[in-house]
């Protein structure tokens, strides 16, 4: 094998240079190594300092999958169908995935042309300017160590399961355990599973997504069997119409703002931007993808890019596709007028409801008869919720450990401690301070005893999620210049402008750059409109409106805070700052559907089906 630089086919070669990523903690070595195929590092050297790469591509992707799939799939959904109707609802969740289709597709390329540490900090940094990367880094932390106690908050109200009198969970109330007990039971429990090594621990996150990915469509197939009306003998029909048109059709037209309600076609424009903001808070987690690919075992081998190409794509369609059929399945057995989505007491008896109670999953199988799988399904929605707060703060700690290395954390001393990771052998790898610190930090769940959780769990997440939409945007940025520069780097490097023709493009998006732009517009949107329902209501609802502005505020303080506060160093990236990576010339180009009419029709089917299970 040769041990210079791949031939592009034309005659033209990638200097090596250009085709090493600047990649931290002492592993250029490794990735000049694969590249050159000189073979892999020693593996009697001593392991460095810097996180561990121990991670397959299933397990990031399931990673993500249990970090996207928490309390919000169960609980938040049925309030949407409720409020805006099941047409609503899928409508909103509809334009909230073909949004992050948009932003995770472009940060997936990116990922796959430059796969390092510290992603979601490096991109910005590169393209729109190290003030840009320093406050995306710290609103990207912010949010996920806001995740953290939101979830916490939020299994400690479910640990209180109330349907009505005769159907109740309760180990919460004063005669048992309080609710102070749970969430500090929850905390301190999330920390020690965060300090479990990386190989374990992509193991475990395998077992736990694919756990729920095997509850959720079980419950997708039991909603339709309820509603086919066989859940139980002689149960009358429900059938898979009814609940489209009873009693105003598919989408509902009241926006209920405290005591004022907005009816008619601005009603329902303002559900349905309600559904939207929801959607983007649950899609949130899917871009952990590209967040641990600095601990992919594949990242120094010349499969990553094919790996990342894939493990992209997997991840938003699996999660798209499971919230669209779960929306659409439990919309037949529980219609949006059934009184038991809310948790008014007025409607019960002055029985109040616990909030797990409002899932449709668990109405439609309480309405069905089936007994016990009610309080099985709502210990699920515990162990869901508690196993998104561990993977939350997985990420956050990632976070903070990429914005030390960057030197993006003051005081020093505090970065320096920061930036070290675990020396123990079985701890090796693991950024244990910041593991800490986040935990430390998700300790704001207390906040949950004094105050009402409902009302923590809506500012927890109209803070999150707006931080999240300003991290995709400038992600979306990020990517238009980049893609608005490449034919200028690869003009230098190749007459052939390879992205557009030449098949060593690490992974080429289709529609850009109108998708990073759509992406980007969308995500724009949310952040602008999310706070109308606060300002509209009568009287303004205040903290409704800090809530849902105050990232934009502090996204604009960091970066200025960063400027000055580097004014000597600072300047703003400029073309010879991008860099990009090709695939080698022989590597396996993976999750393409290779079908060809020469071969026969038993090899096209057995192409068709190795291409199903890639994405499986």
């Amino acid at each position: 094998m040769s041990h210079g630089p791949p031939n592009l086919g034309n005659g033209a070669v990638i200097p090596l240079n250009n085709l090493q990523p600047s990649i931290p903690n002492g592993n250029a070595n490794h990735q000049t190594s694969a590249i050159n195929g000189a073979g892999p590092p020693n593996p009697n050297a001593p392991l460095p300092s810097g996180l561990r790469r121990a991670l397959t591509e299933r397990q990031i992707n399931m990673i993500a999958f249990s970090g996207v799939v928490g309390t919000g799939l169960f609980l938040t959904t049925g309030h949407m169908i409720r409020d805006a109707g099941p047409g609503g609802a899928l409508l909103g969740y509809g334009i909230g995935g073909l949004i992050y289709w948009s932003v995770i597709a472009t940060l997936g390329e990116m990922t796959a042309v430059l796969p390092v540490e510290g992603i979601m900090i490096e991109f910005p940094s590169r393209y729109l300017g190290s003030h840009v990367g320093f406050a995306v880094g710290w609103l990207y932390w912010a949010c996920y160590a806001i995740v953290v106690p939101t979830q916490i908050v939020e299994i400690s109200n479910i640990m209180e399961f109330a349907y009505n009198e005769n159907i109740r969970w309760r180990f919460t109330d004063a005669d048992k355990l309080p609710r102070t007990f749970w969430i500090l039971f929850f905390w301190l429990l999330v920390l020690p599973i965060n300090l479990i090594p990386i190989k374990v621990y992509g193991k475990m996150e395998a077992i736990v997504g694919y756990f729920k990915m095997l509850v959720l469509c079980g419950l997708i197939i039991l909603m339709l069997i309820i509603a086919d009306g066989n859940a139980r003998s002689g149960q009358t029909r429900i059938g898979f119409s009814r609940a489209w048109h009873y009693p105003n059709g598919p989408f509902l037209n009241e926006f209920k703002l405290g005591s004022r309600t907005i009816s008619g076609s601005a009603g329902q424009l303002l559900l349905t931007f309600n559904v939207l903001t929801a959607s983007l808070f649950s899609y949130v987690g899917m871009e952990i993808v590209a967040v641990a690919v600095g601990e992919a075992r594949y990242l120094d081998k010349a499969k990553s890019p094919e790996s990342i190409k894939v493990g992209t794509r997997k991840i938003y369609i699996r999660v798209i596709v499971l919230y669209l059929a779960s929306i659409t399945a439990m919309s037949f057995p529980v219609w949006s007028r059934n009184p038991n989505l809310s948790r008014n007491p007025d409607l019960h008896g002055g029985f109040r409801k616990s909030e797990s109670a409002t899932s449709p999953f668990l109405i439609a199988i309480i309405e069905a008869g089936i007994p016990i799988l009610p309080h099985i399904l709502n210990a699920f929605f515990v162990f869901s919720g508690f196993a998104s707060a561990v993977n939350s703060l997985y990420v956050s700690s990632r976070v903070l450990y990429s914005l030390a290395k960057k030197d993006m954390v003051w005081p020093i001393s505090f970065r320096k401690r920061l930036k070290v990771t675990c020396r123990m052998k079985s701890l090796q790898g693991i950024p244990s301070a910041a593991v800490g610190t986040g935990w430390i930090v998700a300790f704001v769940s207390v906040v949950g005893i004094w105050q009402e959780p409902t009302e923590v769990f809506r500012k927890f997440s109209t803070n999150a999620v707006v931080s999240a939409q300003i991290v995709n945007c400038c992600l979306c940025l990020s990517y238009i210049r980049y893609y608005r520069h490449l034919p200028h780097i690869e003009n230098q490097m190749a007459p052939d402008k390879l992205r557009a023709s030449n098949s060593l493009y690490a992974y080429k998006t289709h529609f850009q750059p109108a998708r990073a732009i759509f992406g980007f517009v969308g995500c724009a949107f949310v952040i602008i409109t999310n706070g109308l329902p606060a300002i509209l209501q009568k009287p303004v609802d205040v903290g409704g409106v800090v809530a849902s502005y105050i990232s934009v505020v502090l996204f604009a303080l960091l970066a200025v805070f960063y400027v000055f506060k580097e004014a000597r160093s600072y300047r703003a990236n400029g073309i010879q700052d991008f860099e990009i990576q090709y695939r080698e010339p022989d590597s396996e180009r993976r999750g393409d559907l290779p079908l060809d009419s020469s071969v026969g029709f038993r090899k096209n089917l057995k192409a068709f089906g190795n291409w199903v299970l890639v994405y499986l």
